[in-house]
């Protein structure tokens, strides 16, 4: 079997890996700072240079697109679904485009997995977007008749932290009733029941906790 090409992009970097046999054979974190992200005045417009950087990494690895089985990309704001692992088709890359569910770096990512895709023949994957959704039917409620919560959120990792704690405890984590943090440039504080998110702060629509990156204005 061919190996895998992961990408996860960040606000100010785009960590990529190659993976074999369930093995990480190359990794690396290809750091991006404010001068060189300045030009960009919207999110999206950072495709090419986020494509450029990326592709030079993997041929300085001695790979080419077409060495790769699969690209697995980080879940950008599309509508809300449940978790897993879904392939990215044209109905998507629409959503992400018009951002009707906002712009995000994600979104970035699951372009250029699409590019590729189209390019190579080869499928583009994501699992666990941040819209993934499993809220209870009370967590839904605001308040205000009409409108309801909604989820935008880190649950890649989320997720991944709840299945690493349920190994070092010899359980699954469909046994386990949990309160997971994301902490980075955004919050997340999420409840899972048995394996579900079944609530969870918005980390996009400024819901619950204060972020570590901040703005000033003056």
């Amino acid at each position: 079997m061919k190996p895998l090409l992961v990408i996860n992009l960040g606000s100010t970097s785009s960590k990529v890996g190659i993976f074999h046999q369930k093995q990480c054979v190359q990794k690396e974190t290809i750091k991006h700072l404010a001068i060189d992200l300045a030009p960009y005045n919207k999110i999206m417009d950072q495709l090419n240079f986020r494509k450029e950087k990326i592709e030079g990494w993997i041929q300085s690895c001695g790979y080419t697109l077409d060495d790769f089985e699969c690209f697995c990309v980080r879940g950008a704001l599309i509508k809300p679904l449940e978790s897993g692992i879904y392939r990215v088709n044209k109905q998507m890359i629409d959503e992400i485009l018009s951002e009707v569910y906002a712009s995000h770096v994600t979104n970035v990512g699951m372009v250029l997995g699409y590019l590729w895709s189209n390019q190579t023949g080869k499928e583009c994957v994501f699992v666990n977007a941040p819209s993934t959704d499993e809220l209870s039917s009370l967590a839904r409620y605001t308040g205000i008749k009409g409108i309801e919560r909604r989820t935008a959120f880190h649950a890649l990792n989320q997720k991944q932290i709840a299945l690493d704690y349920a190994q070092s405890v010899h359980l699954d984590v469909d046994q386990l009733k949990l309160i997971v943090v994301h902490l980075g440039g955004g919050i997340s504080v999420g409840a899972h029941l048995y394996g579900k998110i079944v609530d969870v702060s918005n980390a996009l629509d400024g819901e619950g906790c204060m972020s570590a990156e901040y703005h000033c204005t003056l």
